[in-house]
């Protein structure tokens, strides 16, 4: 990735703008797996499944997307990387500011299945 790959980025949730941005952390771990035998000396894992979850953060209050909200995510980095998925959905909003400084929103969003 670039240095300064967040800026002129662009974040989408639901066809919304997520702007202007001012951090984004992308994760996608997984459950570890043992699969030691008995007669290992150390232990063995394998990769369970995955789990993502996006955060972003963007200046000001931004009330459009709220705890609970489903829909694309869609992710742009300046250096041509992408993050695209279809169900996501928002599991957190947070508003935060200090005295003298900006209003920050900070949401958490997790793959979900689809609404019905």
């Amino acid at each position: 990735m670039a240095n300064k790959a967040a800026n002129g980025s662009t974040i989408t949730f639901n066809s919304v703008a997520l702007v202007p941005l001012r951090s984004l952390s992308y994760s996608k771990g997984g459950a570890e797996i043992q699969v030691s035998g008995s007669g290992d000396t150390t232990k063995l894992y394998v990769d369970g499944i995955d789990d993502e979850s996006v955060t972003v953060t963007v200046v000001g209050a931004l009330l459009v997307v709220d705890k609970g909200d489903t829909g694309g995510l869609d992710i742009d980095l300046n250096d041509g990387e992408t993050i695209d998925g279809t169900n996501w959905r928002c599991m957190n909003r947070e508003f935060s500011a200090d005295e003298d400084s900006e209003i920050l929103t900070t949401f958490t969003f997790r793959p979900s299945e689809a609404d019905s």
